[in-house]
């Protein structure tokens, strides 16, 4: 059944009507062109059958992938929203599987005719999934005002964010040019749990949450993005994507997470500080179970000697893509294995894009053949002449 949606999206509703006007005034010799239109015609009414029993489930599953392709296929969907406009708007079905895009591309912003303000107005206080988005494209600052209500009421975005945000489940914004002042709980409850913001190379979204907003959070995903402008509350968070971050915000945020339990870290930049300030560091992630690391050697000797893991069960490595297989540096073995040793439950490492140096070949291969803690090599592995001291220093 699935399976036949893009088919029946694909009919041309427009034609089939025109093939209706002149169905019976055709010619005899025309009869092959009737029995065409008639089979048109029997196909539609079949689908619209079809679609009138479908259960409020499946009809929200459609109305996720399709509501938001109005230039596509519009009668047909047009036609078909008429129908499942009860639907649409007294079930929770489809407030909890469709996704509002938001993109501040140019030639976008008269897209949704209202459909965003109607969608959020309709969906009343269930939760929502809202993704934000420019495209990469260079746009003037005021292009960040999405005419929601049509030309002649433009409603600016960022106020469409602050008046709903209390309702939002999932929130992404993937964009710089769009900037909301300090959003505030007012009376209501946020459902938040799931937030991912990422900024373009060089700025960062200036969004600020309220701490309140984000006591629900569960996954979070920054990306180019600074803590100035997220006021979270980190304490449920279960699973967080840290990218292109400064490495002395990431310390904060694993010092207010207590749930964390898997954690992935990938491009941080480097410290404006010395290693010293970290000196008096000591700290546990207690419930961290899974963590991946794309880190400087440095930020790596820190989790090594300052940080405890007592529930970390793998750990994953990875060296840095942009640098050619022989530029590569050697993966920082001795602050990995002290990581390792430190935390008495790792059951795995993943070592992958790295040089090993060889002075440490034999000691891998008889950890990859242990039965109680394995390590396992990744095909971009390359056993290299590193020299072992220089991924061997302490922090004092």
């Amino acid at each position: 059944m699935i399976t036949s949606f893009p088919r029946i999206l694909s009919l041309d509703m427009s034609k089939t009507a025109h093939r209706r006007s002149i169905r019976y005034r055709a010619l005899p010799k025309q009869n092959l062109l009737k029995r065409a239109i008639t089979n048109d015609l029997r196909i539609h009414n079949e689908t619209i059958t079809t679609f009138h029993g479908l259960p409020h489930d499946i009809i929200s599953y459609i109305f996720g992938i399709c509501v938001l392709e109005l230039d596509m296929h519009p009668t047909l969907l047009c036609l078909v929203c008429k129908m499942w406009h009860q639907v649409a708007t007294t079930t929770p079905h489809l407030w909890t599987t469709v996704r509002i895009n938001l993109t501040l591309a140019e030639e976008y912003p008269g897209r949704y005719n209202g459909y965003i303000s109607r969608s959020l107005k309709r969906s009343q206080y269930l939760p929502l999934f809202v993704y934000i988005f420019d495209d990469g494209i260079p746009l003037p600052a005021e292009a960040a005002e999405l005419q929601l209500h049509g030309p002649r009421t433009p409603v600016p975005l960022a106020h469409t964010i602050k008046q709903h945000i209390s309702r939002f489940q999932y929130l992404k914004i993937t964009t710089s040019r769009l900037s909301l002042p300090q959003l505030s709980t007012g009376e209501f409850h946020s459902a938040l749990h799931t937030l991912h913001m990422e900024g373009n190379p060089g700025r960062v979204p200036q969004i600020k949450i309220d701490a309140y907003f984000a006591s629900f959070l569960q996954d979070v995903h920054i990306s180019r993005t600074s803590l100035y402008y997220l006021k979270i509350n980190w304490r449920r968070v279960t699973t967080l994507v840290v990218e292109h971050v400064a490495e002395e915000e990431v310390v904060k945020i694993l010092k207010s997470a207590p749930q964390l339990v898997s954690c992935t870290l990938r491009d941080l930049v480097p410290s404006r500080h010395s290693m010293a300030g970290f000196l008096n560091l000591r700290l546990t992630v207690p419930k961290l179970k899974h963590v991946h690391l794309q880190i400087s050697s440095e930020f790596m000797e820190i989790l090594a000697w300052k940080f405890t893991f007592p529930a970390l069960t793998e750990m994953t490595y990875e060296g840095p893509r942009m640098p050619p297989p022989c530029m590569r540096p050697d993966a920082p073995l001795l602050p990995i294995f002290v990581a390792c040793q430190n935390n008495g439950n790792l059951k795995r490492l993943t070592l992958m894009n790295c040089n090993v140096p060889a002075e440490w070949k034999e000691y891998i291969s008889a950890l990859a053949s242990s039965n109680t803690f394995k390590v396992i090599l990744d095909h971009s592995v390359l056993w290299g002449q590193g020299n072992l001291a220089s991924s061997s220093s302490r922090i004092p």
